[in-house]
């Protein structure tokens, strides 16, 4: 789970928390997403969604969107329960592309705009018990492939690579 923050102009920040739909999150979030409206759960469909529309109401327009949030359950595949390989699959991989989805619309109208996913190198090298997180990973690889696609087609720009972090691991971009 993770938290930024935004300053745009005079507009005030925008806090976005990027974190799964798991019960004890959200229970334990409840009331503090009551008092906090631009606090927001992004995994879920909607609140990506609203996370652009609010980017977009205070900015005018996005250049910029980074999918970094990652949930790693080391689980041996036979014992994992199935709420711990939804909850990697739902952040890992479907919150970034329901973000993805959210923002393109806006990026394609201005013509501009960069997405980001974050990986890790266990998508490549993974270690024992990273089954889920190393597919969910490699899923989003390969969804940043196929986006990049899709968007030269339209005449963007794309890189990938990687830039090792101070965990030892590696960031893709």
């Amino acid at each position: 789970m993770g938290e930024g923050e935004l300053s745009i102009g005079g507009g005030g920040p925008i806090r976005v928390l990027v974190a799964d739909d798991h019960p004890v999150v959200r229970t334990g979030l409840a009331a503090v997403i009551a008092q906090e409206p631009d606090l927001l759960l992004v995994a879920e469909a909607e609140n990506g969604e609203r996370a652009v529309a609010l980017f977009r109401e205070r900015a005018g327009r996005i250049d910029g969107w980074v999918n970094n949030a990652a949930v790693n359950l080391p689980d041996l595949l036979v014992a994992a329960r199935h709420e711990r390989i939804e909850e990697q699959l739902d952040v890992n991989l479907l919150g970034p592309i329901l973000c993805a989805r959210a923002v393109l619309p806006v990026m394609l109208e201005q013509k501009a705009g960069v997405i980001v996913n974050v990986s890790s190198v266990a998508a490549e090298r993974p270690f024992r018990g990273q089954a889920v997180y190393a597919a969910t990973k490699g899923g989003l690889e390969s969804f940043t492939r196929a986006l990049a696609l899709y968007l030269l087609s339209d005449k963007a720009a794309f890189m990938t690579g990687s830039v090792p972090t101070s965990e030892g691991g590696d960031v893709q971009g």
